[in-house]
């Protein structure tokens, strides 16, 4: 294994506190990946579970938001997709996603997007005192899980789920009680510019 294979197997491989290793892995780890060619060994690092472990936990780290299942709390379109509940620092509920993981032939096209269902509102509140929370879809197309061995992301898809994550986040933690004035209301162009800026370099 090359220089940087066996660096990128360190990052992977660290047993210290978790957080710590993301913030490496999310610093270094895209340069070490630009010079190393067969990305195919890295894989079984980046099982769909360990990353979206990993990204629940960096969120929690950085803005207190803990992240649970609540499958069942509302209807999905497949048995594979997961119903999440976002509560801030106090564990008061301030939004819902769901996550669809797994490619479907047929059913949906390829890539990763996110979308939103509700957005935050007041107004549009069962009962006008407390507002509706944000609801928001992320969908990506991963390689469904085979036997009891689960999918596995090459590193451009784990990028894709932190990013359509975080575009996600940005409406799942607005405070704004009307949709049109949060960040549902804003131009496409506007909301996504600087994850565009980022790409650029």
């Amino acid at each position: 294994m090359t220089y940087w294979g066996c660096k990128i197997v360190y990052l992977l491989g660290r047993k210290n506190d978790y957080g710590i290793v993301m913030i490496e892995l999310c610093i270094e780890l895209p340069t070490y990946l630009k010079c190393y060619e067969n990305q195919e060994e890295l894989q079984p690092y980046f099982s769909l579970p360990r990353v979206m472990d990993g990204l629940f936990n960096l969120v929690n780290m950085l803005f207190g938001i803990n992240l649970e299942p609540a499958d069942g709390l509302a209807p999905v379109w497949n048995h594979d997709v997961r119903f999440y509940l976002v509560n801030d620092s106090s564990l008061i509920p301030i939004a819902y996603f769901y996550f669809d993981p797994y490619s479907h032939p047929f059913e949906k096209s390829g890539g990763a997007w996110m979308g939103g269902v509700v957005g935050r509102s007041r107004i549009l509140s069962r009962d006008g005192a407390n507002a509706r929370l944000t609801v928001v879809h992320i969908v990506c197309n991963q390689m469904p899980p085979v036997g009891d061995k689960p999918s596995l992301m090459t590193f451009h898809e784990v990028e894709n789920v932190y990013h359509e994550f975080g575009l996600a986040l940005q409406h799942m933690v607005t405070k704004q009680d009307e949709v049109l004035v949060e960040v549902f209301g804003m131009d496409v162009y506007h909301e996504a510019i600087l994850s565009q800026l980022r790409k650029m370099n």
